[in-house]
């Protein structure tokens, strides 16, 4: 090799190592910005997040969803707190989602982050991720976005639901399309949907509380309720849970912000109580008076008594005229009619067992 390639290989090689200094000094330099900067700054560094860029926004320019699903009064202000006290130590960690509308923006996702930033720390500024979307979509996203959160009851979950499917068209009643648009297990929908069925006035106290009650105690409740209105009637069994609710709302609740199903127990063992003292009472008055069938009724086998609950009893009565059970008739919570039959009978065999079913079908 003659001395002039020497030389050149020479300048080559130094010239090599210099620009791996160079480039080995770079690097270091941006970990280094990398690891004191926060992941929204990161992102910012390198122009995206999942291939959409990052913005700050003024926060007078976000407006809030129609679509939240939570409740502002039931937030837990103490832990709005500590998200706010958070973001002022180490930044805002993660962009809220908005999309441009009306020459402002709406906000997606991101609600708390949003309080905690303009009510709490009084910044003007908020990272964003802006993304166009139709308004299905931004409904969709903002209960998927909140919906398995533990601060959101499950009666905004429940409500936010609802307003989905009365603004979209969606069949609320099709398990299996609920379940799978909105990504929740059949369990968790039926508890949900356990909320729509409870009285207005437990409806409108959740309105004002929702974490009175939880999916799980309105399944309870509806069913408590059921076999309440069975035993004293639809409007004896309000009145029992209205006092057992306000009661529980007053005494516990309020007392000690937590909430439990100590009341639908309470509410039940009243009205089977008060079932088992119009029945000891009836019982009595029948030892005491002999029932016999009226004049317009002799040859039928039921005779009719309205009763204070709005229902109305029949007594059954056999070929002699004698009381030997009832027939009530009432209203379930739903508005549909409920047949309680009761009667007691000496020797209950086979054939007289088939002989009833052969009626109830004649029924149908």
């Amino acid at each position: 090799m003659s001395k002039f390639n020497k030389i050149l290989n020479k300048q080559r090689q130094e010239k090599n190592n210099n620009n791996e200094v160079q480039t080995s000094s770079e690097e270091t330099i941006i970990d280094t910005v990398q690891e004191v900067v926060s992941p929204v700054q990161r992102r910012v560094l390198s122009g995206s997040q999942h291939g959409t860029a990052l913005t700050r926004i003024s926060v007078e320019l976000i407006d809030h969803s129609p679509y939240q699903p939570r409740l502002m009064p039931s937030v837990n202000y103490d832990e709005l707190q500590e998200l706010a006290d958070n973001i002022r130590n180490n930044g805002q960690i993660n962009p809220v989602l908005v999309r441009p509308k009306n020459g402002r923006y709406e906000l997606v996702g991101g609600e708390r982050r949003l309080y905690a930033i303009k009510e709490i720390l009084k910044l003007k500024d908020i990272d964003c991720l802006v993304k166009d979307i139709s308004d299905e979509k931004a409904a969709i996203t903002a209960l998927v976005d909140n919906i398995n959160r533990a601060d959101l009851t499950d009666f905004e979950i429940a409500r936010s639901l609802q307003k989905n499917c009365q603004m979209f068209g969606y069949p609320i009643d099709n398990a299996d399309f609920i379940t799978e648009k909105f990504n929740i297990s059949r369990n968790k929908y039926y508890r949900l949907i356990s909320l729509f069925d409870l009285p207005d006035f437990i409806q409108t106290a959740l309105e004002k509380e929702p974490n009175l009650l939880s999916g799980s105690g309105a399944s309870l409740l509806k069913t408590a309720l059921n076999k309440s209105v069975e035993c004293v009637g639809l409007n004896l069994a309000l009145e029992l849970l209205k006092k057992e609710w306000q009661q529980y709302i007053d005494d516990e609740f309020s007392v000690k912000q937590k909430r439990n199903t100590n009341f639908i127990k309470q509410f039940e063992q009243h009205a089977q109580a008060l079932f088992l003292q119009n029945q000891i009472g009836n019982a009595e008055k029948v030892k005491d008076e002999p029932i016999v069938a009226s004049q317009d009724t002799q040859g039928k086998s039921l005779t009719e008594d309205e009763q204070d609950d709005g229902a109305t009893q029949y007594s059954l009565l056999n070929q002699k005229g004698k009381k030997f059970g009832s027939l009530k008739l009432s209203e379930s919570l739903k508005g549909k009619k409920v047949v309680t039959i009761r009667m007691t009978m000496k020797q209950l065999d086979e054939r007289k067992l088939e002989k009833l079913k052969e009626f109830l079908k004649t029924l149908e």
